[in-house]
């Protein structure tokens, strides 16, 4: 498989079929260059300029977290890599933030320019589908380009419950894969055998990832996860009734040495093994613990984690990170000719 053509679902005859209406509400997956770091990662960059009508990005001095931080605010690090920006200093430029929290965090040790502004998946479109009746999404972790550890140790965890527990209470099942799990075969053979079908998620070079996500979510009644990442704040955003059934981290303090971020930042692999234990994360976030179909909504908590209070209008957005951009119409915009540089 090339990596600039990820399918949108299972190819397997037999099981495509139970996922088509699924994915005739999901945007294309396009593949998007993360030419100025984080502030395009899984398309945030390419959803402002879409929501404004701008055509082609320009080489965006700013970062934009891009997750829900689940860690403490031990080191900046936790929110920021200094390759979150290109051809510039992090401290010298905007640095969007979820929440006041980070925000003054950052502003304390070093970073004047920090904002909160929400995370990016909460400037995509509410999209108009409507919600499977009884259906579970199950969202396993997913592995990253560089490394295959997190699915190595993750794959004896793929579902919840018993299969026929679960499709005696469920009228839908589907899995979603992360990007990279796609790429790299990770879970396919594994839910195609049982024949469960599944769609791909999010991935890092996707220009519609944010978007596809929030499509895909609201579809869903249920999701259950085995990981402790940011789809469990975006489902629940999106109105899913969201548990974890996953046993907290199982992997060995060596596997962090091959994850660029823990290289970069050795001090940070105390604070993500202590986050990530079953007991911690019990303690922080008792209310995922249910069984699927016993799970409950948890919007309110989401809309908190991922900072929706703080969110802007996507062209503040746009002003914010040093777009510079002139109304067009009465809901569109342009660039301003000549003002912004490396712009196509």
């Amino acid at each position: 498989m090339k990596d600039r053509e990820l399918p949108q679902a299972t190819q397997n005859p037999n099981l495509k079929e139970q996922v088509s209406d699924c994915v005739r509400q999901l945007p294309p997956i396009q593949y998007s260059r993360l030419a100025s770091s984080e502030i395009d990662y899984y398309g945030a960059s390419n959803n402002i300029a879409r929501t404004l009508g701008l055509d082609g990005i320009p080489y965006t001095r700013a970062s934009w977290l891009h997750a829900w931080c689940r860690s403490s605010l031990a080191f900046p690090e936790v929110l920021i890599d200094e390759g979150a920006t290109v051809c510039c200093k992090a401290k010298e430029v905007p640095n969007l933030m979820g929440t006041i929290q980070q925000e003054l965090f950052l502003k304390k040790n070093g970073y004047p320019n920090a904002k909160a502004v929400g995370v990016p998946f909460l400037y995509t479109q509410k999209p108009s589908v409507k919600r499977i009746p009884d259906s579970l999404l199950i969202v396993p972790e997913h592995t990253i380009r560089e490394t295959n550890i997190n699915f190595e140790r993750a794959k004896d965890s793929t579902f919840p419950d018993t299969l026929s527990n679960l499709r005696s209470k469920f009228s839908t099942i589907i899995a979603c894969l992360g990007g990279f799990c796609v790429i790299k075969n990770n879970y396919v053979e594994i839910y195609e055998k049982e024949g469960v079908p599944w769609v791909t998620g999010a991935w890092l070079h996707d220009a519609y990832a944010l978007q596809r996500m929030r499509n895909l979510f609201s579809q869903f009644e249920y999701v259950a996860t085995s990981a402790l990442g940011s789809h469990i704040p975006y489902a629940g955003y999106c109105g899913c009734k969201v548990s974890y059934y996953g046993k907290g981290n199982v992997r060995q303090r060596e596997d962090y040495h091959q994850t660029p971020i823990f290289q970069k930042y050795p001090h940070l692999i105390d604070i993500e093994i202590r986050e990530q234990k079953a007991d911690r994360i019990q303690e922080r976030y008792p209310f995922l613990f249910s069984k699927a179909k016993s799970a409950n909504e948890i919007k309110d908590w989401s809309e908190k984690a991922l900072g929706a209070k703080h969110q802007i209008s996507a062209a503040e957005i746009a002003k914010l990170i040093g777009w510079k951009i002139r109304p067009k119409g009465a809901n569109s915009w342009e660039y301003i000719p000549g003002e912004n540089p490396g712009l196509a």
